[in-house]
């Protein structure tokens, strides 16, 4: 039986698939890449830096023995990054919040002085034929 040749990209595609190790890839693969690998330097290359690769990412999972300064410095680097990032809340400042009231302040201001200004006088409402009092609203319409 021939074995079909790798070609560089179907090499590079079962490195990213499979890792380094041929051992994990499929039945025939590393059958298939000897040929390539024998005759070009960038194959040999490749499968290099995916074998590096791998032995990286296999120290990076290897549990590791830390002391208890070690755990401490690493909690203080993270709350002083978190407060470093944190998002400034201008509506906590005490300059904001003044402001805030002070517009408030203004709006039921114009609110009221608006209100009293456009209140209809009682002979403005009865020339219009409505009544202010509810009750003699609900008395006409029975």
């Amino acid at each position: 039986m021939t074995v079909r040749a790798l070609t560089l990209s179907q090499l590079d595609d079962l490195l990213d698939r499979f890792g380094g190790d041929m051992a994990r890839w499929p039945d025939g693969a590393e059958a298939a890449a000897q040929p390539l690998l024998a005759e070009n330097a960038q194959a040999r290359r490749n499968v290099a830096a995916a074998q590096r690769l791998d032995a990286s990412l296999a120290r990076a999972m290897m549990p590791q023995e830390l002391s208890s300064a070690q755990i401490g410095a690493m909690i203080s680097g993270l709350s002083r990054r978190r407060a470093a990032s944190a998002p400034v809340l201008y509506f906590l400042r005490p300059q904001m919040a003044f402001a805030a009231a002070f517009g408030v302040a203004v709006m039921f201001g114009l609110g009221a002085w608006t209100g009293s200004a456009v209140t209809p006088q009682p002979d403005e409402v009865e020339l219009a034929g409505l009544s202010l009092s509810a009750t003699s609203w609900i008395a006409e319409s029975y």
